[in-house]
């Protein structure tokens, strides 16, 4: 667990060098390439395979935003803020639905 702690403090301290760097618009894409990994050893943990799924999503959303934004010019701030917001919303939904309904 003390590794697991380690990494996502060396990540967290890699998106503050971006934010130092001038480069601050890598880092929502960033964050949200860290919240994506960290769902794969959660999938372990709790036995649900839909967080693999979850983790694959939130993932390409990072990586596509990147190719967006270079593309179209919109923030990737906005690409990954809604894409991922609706991403870890459906995905809310679709648990809630699945332990009441079974």
């Amino acid at each position: 667990m003390a590794g697991v702690e380690f990494g996502l403090a060396a990540l967290s301290a890699a998106a503050l060098a971006l934010a130092l760097r001038k480069r601050a618009q890598w880092t929502s894409s960033w964050i949200c390439l860290i919240v994506g990994v960290h769902f794969v050893p959660l999938a372990v943990i709790f036995g649900d395979g839909y967080l693999h799924v979850l983790a694959a999503v939130l993932v390409l959303v990072a990586l596509i935003s990147v190719v967006v934004s270079r593309r179209t010019g919109i923030h990737r701030s906005a690409i990954v803020g809604l894409s991922a917001g609706a991403t870890l919303w459906l995905f809310a939904i679709s648990s809630a639905l699945s332990v009441l309904f079974g």
